[in-house]
């Protein structure tokens, strides 16, 4: 596999007709869709922990997952399905680029190889350490922040609601883990 830029971007070149749901596997977080033979989509639900799409491929012996969401909850549900349906463990996980909805997954992947640029890698150690802090400093803000939209009583607030929710929910046990492998320009492996 060659990776040949500095940001990682998955291409899906498949109509959207073509994709398949896996429907013995449920996630509040995401939908989970076969693309081909060993490419899953986990496309983000709105009001989930994962904010942004991810996926997985199963390279034969390897389990390759691109991207690993906002929070754990959403992360340890790709996981847990990459795992599952592939049966074997996540041997790399490949951050596309620095954003939290991205990134913040991480630590459930501590046993793979986490791979990114080595722009991605600097922006994450130079940005998300003093954000993750400030966020867990102020996770009763976030609280009154979220009841107060409760409070409102308007149904249009709900899937803002619910991940303000898994947010809340992340905080505690959220910690950085940055990529144990990185490249310049590309990387073949």
């Amino acid at each position: 596999m060659e990776i040949m830029t500095q940001r990682v971007i998955p291409c899906v070149y498949m109509h959207k007709k073509e994709m398949k749901v896996v429907g013995e596997f449920f996630s509040k977080h995401f939908t989970l869709e076969k693309v081909s033979r060993n490419v899953f989509a986990a496309v983000a639900k709105e009001g989930g922990g994962s904010v942004a799409n991810a996926g997985f491929v199963d390279l034969g012996g390897n389990v390759l997952v691109f991207d690993t969401f906002n929070t754990q909850q959403a992360a340890e549900d790709l996981k847990r399905m990459a795992e599952n349906i592939t049966n074997q463990p996540v041997t790399w996980v490949i951050n596309s680029h620095w954003h939290g909805d991205h990134v913040r997954g991480n630590q459930v992947y501590k046993g793979s190889n986490i791979i990114s640029s080595d722009i991605t890698y600097s922006i994450m150690k130079e940005k998300h350490p003093s954000r993750i802090v400030e966020q867990k400093n102020d996770r009763k803000g976030l609280s009154t922040y979220i009841e107060s939209l409760v409070n409102k009583q308007d149904n249009g607030l709900d899937k803002q609601i619910n991940f303000l929710r898994e947010l809340e929910k992340s905080l505690p046990g959220l910690e950085l883990v940055l990529p144990n492998q990185t490249f310049h320009g590309q990387l073949t492996f």
